[in-house]
């Protein structure tokens, strides 16, 4: 269930992790224990994404020892992946409120681009796992995917689990993308990449990659909301569609066309009874 509003929704993500560090990794090894960390351990790591905080569930003994008993699901073992990367997003407003030398940008820069290379390794390990497409746009030639411009043409999955982890994996790597546009446009210290990720430095390029991602994520959304998904589909949209939200605000673009989509999105999210679906997805406050 859901809180109705963000900040009865924050209060209640922030009571699960005071759970959590009471009773340490080794109570949830196995278990009902096990099935209730497995499924407050995302709200949790997503929370420390929005709020740009570490979590305590990045560290070694949170990622191994609840599963020693239990392999990860796909989803985990991506979220045990990237569940560093909020720290990368504090230490990178640091650099902007602090001042920061060539090397300490440098440094930050290379991170989320090695962030952003674990993501394609993600996506080549689905490719290679479905052995053909994992996704694909519905009543078109596949040929058109990455051109195609309109949202109301949605893309499909070779099931639940990719669609959920790629989702993820495309939202996350928007966030990695924006921060590396954020240091290339506004540090005072220039940037000088690896020859192979030299076209991060270009901002029409980074750009271009955050908006392909964002709309990917827009033009997923049919098939989260198909029936036999009940309410866990919609619910894994939450946090993609958060992130492309604010993508589009952000953009220096007209983006009309893309927030007016995201709103009916909202509204079914609500309809399906999310009732905190608004916060989540046009912003949750953190405590008073």
């Amino acid at each position: 269930m859901f809180p109705d509003s963000g900040t009865a929704l924050y209060a209640h993500t922030t009571a699960i992790k005071v759970f959590f560090e009471t009773f340490g990794p080794h109570y949830f090894k196995s278990g009902t224990s096990h099935a209730l960390f497995q499924g407050f351990r995302p709200p949790i790591i997503l929370q420390a994404f929005r709020d740009r905080q570490p979590t305590f569930l990045s560290s070694e003994s949170w990622n191994k020892i609840p599963f020693t008993s239990a392999c990860p699901s796909a989803m985990q073992a991506l979220l045990t992946d990237v569940s560093t990367i909020p720290f990368l997003l504090k230490c990178n407003d640091a650099l902007f409120e602090n001042g920061s030398s060539a090397i300490q940008v440098a440094e930050m820069f290379q991170s989320f681009i090695d962030a952003l290379e674990r993501l394609t390794e993600w996506e080549n390990h689905f490719r290679l796992e479905s052995g053909f497409q994992y996704y694909w746009q519905c009543g078109t030639d596949a040929g058109e995917l990455n051109t195609c411009q309109s949202l109301h043409v949605p893309i499909t999955f070779l099931n639940f689990t990719m669609a959920n982890c790629l989702i993820h994996i495309w939202a996350i790597r928007v966030i990695c993308l924006a921060e590396t546009e954020r240091i290339v446009l506004f540090s005072s210290h220039p940037i000088q990449p690896k020859p192979h990720t030299s076209q991060f430095r270009s901002a029409a390029y980074v750009q271009g990659q955050i908006n392909h991602f964002s709309r990917l994520i827009l033009r997923s959304m049919e098939y989260f909301f198909s029936d036999d998904m009940k309410l866990f589909g919609p619910a894994s949209t939450l946090f993609p569609l958060s992130v492309a939200y604010q993508q589009f605000t952000a953009a220096c673009y007209q983006c009309d066309e893309e927030l007016k989509f995201i709103n009916s999105i909202v509204n079914q999210l609500i309809d399906r009874g999310l009732q905190s679906a608004s916060s989540l997805v046009y912003g949750m406050p953190g405590p008073d």
